[in-house]
């Protein structure tokens, strides 16, 4: 195994040759497992690309979807500033929609507001990917609530996994570096 190491982790056949070449013989027997090849291998679980869910062809599917997330800006100069950043994306033009509010539940209204009138223009939103967090759920409940009455579907994703609501977490990035 200090043979492996020493070589730069190269392969076991690459091991034994150039040990050979080097004048040192080692037992033909084999190196084992190495921790750091393992770790360098190791990959992320595969996201699928395309939700077994869906129906039609996905870019038809996409632009009836939208991506939303929030991010808290961090400012200590201004504790009254509107520091929570909401971005909805329209899938399949990739369209951004960004406002800043004082609590992330100030979004609510305002995004129902906006759902609205993207319905109004024939641009209805049948799906909405986002987190978990207790704002869009709240979203959730106000969006199909007797006063707004949409037929949304929301599409929840784990914590920590940004590869899911891409457009939103990309947004965000592509938002901030412009600005």
């Amino acid at each position: 195994m200090d043979a492996h190491t020493q070589l730069g982790h190269c392969h076991e056949d690459a091991v034994q040759v150039s040990v050979k070449n080097l004048g040192i013989e080692l037992k033909p027997e084999s190196l084992g497992v190495c921790v750091s090849c393992s770790k360098a291998k190791a990959k992320q679980k595969n996201v699928p690309v395309h939700d077994p869910k869906r129906e039609g062809p996905p870019a038809e599917q996409d632009m009836k979807r939208a991506f939303l997330d929030i991010s808290t800006i961090k400012n200590s100069l201004n504790p009254k500033q509107k520091k929570h950043w909401r971005i909805v994306v329209l899938g399949g033009i990739n369209l951004k929609f960004s406002d800043f509010y004082v609590t992330k539940n100030a979004m609510v209204e305002p995004t129902c507001e906006h759902s609205h009138q993207w319905k109004q223009a024939g641009r209805g939103i049948e799906i909405i990917r986002c987190d978990n967090a207790g704002e869009n759920e709240k979203l959730q409940e106000r969006v199909g609530s007797a006063e707004w009455k949409f037929d949304i579907e929301f599409e929840y994703m784990g914590r920590d996994a940004p590869q899911q609501n891409h457009l939103a977490e990309l947004g965000f990035a592509t938002l901030y570096n412009k600005g």
